[in-house]
């Protein structure tokens, strides 16, 4: 996971998660699907899914170090997602490739970065809570 405007090692979540609105996070369960092809153009995009996550471990930014996992086709997992005026509730329940379950919870606002013109991806602006369950 390469991100330019981080530096230094740390933790990361990573999850792309399909709104069923174009304008926000919208409040629901999102479920893994391991037949989605997000990135693809011309790829159907399913509300209320995700077909990419991951975490990155003691990961290093600045040389993107190999310490990161993410979900494969025999994944499986939910976001529950609550939104109370601008304040997000996210748990996340997802078991990685190999095996490795991920469970998580975080609260606060998200920033909404504009990345390409047409799509939007929300960034984590206060602390997480992250647990890899062996």
């Amino acid at each position: 996971m390469a991100d330019t405007n981080v530096v230094g090692k740390g933790e990361y979540v990573y999850v792309e998660l399909q709104s069923p609105s174009l304008t926000e996070l919208v409040s629901g369960t999102y479920t893994f699907d391991p037949n989605a092809n997000y990135g693809v153009e011309g790829s159907p995009l399913k509300p209320n899914t995700f077909g990419d996550a991951g975490i990155g471990l003691n990961y290093d930014f600045v040389n993107n170090s190999e310490n990161d996992y993410y979900v494969g086709s025999t994944s499986t997992g939910s976001v529950i997602v609550n939104k109370s005026g601008t304040t997000y509730e996210i748990s996340y329940y997802f078991t990685l490739d190999g095996g490795k379950k991920v469970e998580g919870y975080y609260k606060g606002t998200l920033q909404f970065i504009n990345e390409t013109g047409t799509k939007k991806s929300a960034q984590v602006t206060n602390n997480k809570r992250m647990r890899m369950i062996k």
